[in-house]
């Protein structure tokens, strides 16, 4: 059974923009992680907004009130020795949510994530957040998942007080399998006036995709062809997409799970 705390703990030699990390060699069932690194979008909901699509360097520190972390939450802990605990707080002020790409790894047989132009092994683990030994590795369970390429989601990720990443739930966890440029490229496709153009033959379009809403077809036999050729690993995509569009990312209301 999965317990309630999961984490993506970081392993290997570097830094990113000072964040020193561990210099010891991963193992070999280690993934390599790094944050993604897009260009900043003034207008309207995108991936690249840093408030709520912040930089692992970025997330609130767990188990501390540092001045950046209080933007994610609604004010300073009141647990007496909150960096003994390292605890999750519940009294978020926004939503937000860490996004990375599954990249290849400089280490044989290993897979990794791309940000910031480095490559950080990592692991995800479950358990208490401050006993290291009863700490469970989850990379297991979805490693069956993870392809070089592959977009990562943590919703209301945290940094622990050693770098590494951690988030409530191993159900805040959300594996796209489409990269980063990928999801923006659906996410503008969504902002744009619907094609009246076939996406199978380009003929004018009569129906739309009934899930998500995004799919122009001329057809039954136009809509078949395309969800097994392409759209198939859109609409869950896109699905999740339009429901992160809608959202009020300013003001915390309850746990948003990924669909």
């Amino acid at each position: 059974m999965i317990g309630p705390t999961a984490y993506v703990a970081t392993h290997g030699g570097g830094s990113i923009k000072g964040l020193e990390l561990c210099s010891h060699i991963p193992p070999v069932n280690s993934l390599i992680f790094a944050m993604s690194a897009l260009p900043p979008v003034s207008l309207g909901f995108h991936l690249q907004n840093r408030t709520y699509f912040p930089r692992a360097i970025d997330l609130p520190e767990l188990g501390y009130d540092e001045d950046e972390t209080m933007r994610f939450f609604s004010g300073p802990r009141k647990d007496p020795l909150p960096y003994l605990y390292r605890t999750f707080r519940t009294d978020k002020r926004i939503h937000w949510c860490f996004l990375g790409d599954l990249a290849p790894s400089l280490i044989r047989g290993l897979i990794g994530l791309r940000a910031h132009g480095e490559t950080l092994p990592f692991d995800i683990v479950t358990g208490p957040a401050n006993w290291e030994d009863d700490r469970r590795s989850l990379l297991p369970q979805i490693l069956p998942r993870l392809k070089e390429g592959y977009c990562i989601a943590l919703m209301y990720a945290q940094r622990t007080y050693n770098f590494n990443l951690a988030v409530e739930r191993a159900e805040m966890i959300k594996i796209f399998p489409f990269s980063l440029d990928k999801l923006q490229a659906l996410l503008r496709r969504i902002n744009s006036p619907l094609s009246e153009a076939c996406l199978e033959c380009g003929t004018p379009a009569t129906q739309v995709c009934s899930r998500c809403k995004s799919g122009p077809y001329c057809s039954r036999s136009c809509q078949v062809s395309n969800w097994k050729n392409k759209h198939k690993q859109e609409c869950a995509v896109v699905e999740q997409l339009m429901e992160w569009s809608s959202m009020d990312w300013s003001t915390y209301d309850s746990d948003r799970m990924p669909l």
